[in-house]
């Protein structure tokens, strides 16, 4: 497949700022170190769809006894509170990119809960016009799978950004050009480089 004019951008740390420790301590969970390692299991398989939001739920409640008093709709609330706003200048970088002719797409392992927060509060959500999720393919990057899905969809991008170094080394196996995200203007100098 040839490159096209599509940028796949991951959303949390690109996008997004996101606040785990906002979220957590909501929780009264000091750190994310802290986080119980089935609560981070139960949650990636929700970023999967492999479950549900009402399994994640109670299955959550399992293992983070702070949730067991609250109702469900509070407990996704206080999920939902990890999503922050804007990471500085990518509203600048998408709207650039847009007039450059450049097709932006979400690339993310996300789940559907915070997919439609992120929709919510990124104030550039409308320039972006395709997405490939995690928890519709049933498979988080950095897996070949949800690669091969962005690429049966949207044929190889011109580029892509994320903040993860294995899910940018990854797709430069699959001959992408990747850059491990750090800012704005970073990117942006990677596009004119290209």
């Amino acid at each position: 497949m040839t490159k096209n004019k599509v940028i796949a951008l991951d959303i949390g740390g690109v996008c997004i700022k996101l606040h785990h420790d906002r979220c957590l301590g909501r929780l009264g969970i000091a750190s994310q170190a802290d986080l119980p390692k089935e609560f981070i299991n139960v949650t990636n398989l929700l970023e999967c769809g492999l479950i549900s939001e009402l399994e994640w739920l109670e299955r959550s409640r399992e293992f983070l006894p702070g949730t067991a008093d609250l109702d469900n709709d509070l407990v996704m609330e206080i999920f939902n509170d990890a999503i922050g706003t804007d990471i500085d200048g990518m509203a600048d970088f998408a709207q650039t990119m847009i007039n450059a002719g450049f097709r932006l797409v979400y690339f993310s392992n996300t789940s559907e809960l915070h997919s439609m927060e992120v929709a919510r509060k990124l104030s550039f959500a409308p320039l972006i016009t395709g997405a490939i999720y995690s928890f519709e393919e049933g498979a988080m990057k950095p897996n070949q799978k949800i690669y091969q899905s962005f690429e049966e969809r949207f044929g190889i991008p011109h580029a892509y950004f994320d903040d993860r170094a294995e899910n940018i080394e990854a797709a430069i196996k699959r001959g992408w050009n990747a850059q491990l995200f750090t800012s704005a203007e970073a990117a942006l100098q990677f596009m004119a480089d290209l």
